[in-house]
């Protein structure tokens, strides 16, 4: 990871005037943040810094994802599918994937994302929230929630 590169194109995200500007800083704060930060040193300081960087990693391909998504639903799906790898105890990406592979005809997909998230949240312990349930539903039945 770079992190001097992916605190550039933060910064020039906050800059952009434009959604292309906008599209192009994400996609360099995206390209930058492959890899842990100091993959494979572990001290206690370090950790305090790791979790608030994956969280903005995780962000960062969210809003790209939402940038990109009627212009590039595929990339919109590689950005989702790598912020849910990042932060997976979030319904909210999987939610937003389930979205996308069923507007792409890709129902069997859907399932699977769907059936991750359920054993995700069974492995921690969580019951599944009845919002996240409605919401499933919804989306299974074509309608959006």
């Amino acid at each position: 990871m770079d992190l001097w590169q992916y605190q550039a194109a933060l910064e020039e995200l906050k800059a952009a005037p434009e959604p292309g500007a906008k599209l192009s800083a994400l996609l360099k704060a995206a390209e930058s943040c492959n890899g842990e930060l100091a993959h494979g040193l572990e001290t206690e300081w370090l950790d305090e810094h790791r979790y608030p960087l994956t969280r903005s990693r995780a962000d960062v391909l969210s809003q790209l994802a939402e940038l990109c998504g009627d212009d590039d639903p595929e990339q919109a799906l590689v950005a989702l599918e790598k912020a849910r790898t990042l932060d997976p105890d979030t319904e909210e990406p999987y939610l937003r994937i389930i979205r996308l592979q069923l507007s792409l005809g890709r129902r069997d997909d859907a399932r699977r994302t769907a059936k991750l998230l359920r054993q995700r949240q069974a492995g921690l312990g969580i019951p599944p929230h009845p919002r996240t349930e409605r919401a499933l539903a919804a989306l299974f039945a074509g309608k959006e929630s």
